[in-house]
């Protein structure tokens, strides 16, 4: 089930515990799948899908120990468009 969800970069990044920069490394390598790319900051922001980000993080196992709890970014990305 999708909850349609969107989160900019800088979210994704503080959902990985990883810098705003590796967040667009892996959108700009295909690693990670973004919805939409808008004008802004230096590189564009990227939105992704919330379930997208979340099954990133389920396949990268390394990742989940610093990782935020997905309840935190519900409430954030809830305010980013749906």
């Amino acid at each position: 089930m999708s909850n349609n969800k969107r989160m900019t970069t800088t979210e994704v990044a503080a959902r990985l515990g990883r810098s705003v920069r590796t967040v667009q490394r892996l959108a700009e390598s295909g690693e990670l799948k973004y919805t939409q790319k808008v004008a802004g900051g230096s590189n564009g922001i990227y939105l992704f899908d919330f379930d997208v980000v979340d099954k990133y993080l389920a396949d990268h196992a390394e990742l989940q120990e610093q990782a935020r709890p997905a309840e935190l970014d519900l409430e954030v990305g809830s305010e980013v468009g749906s």
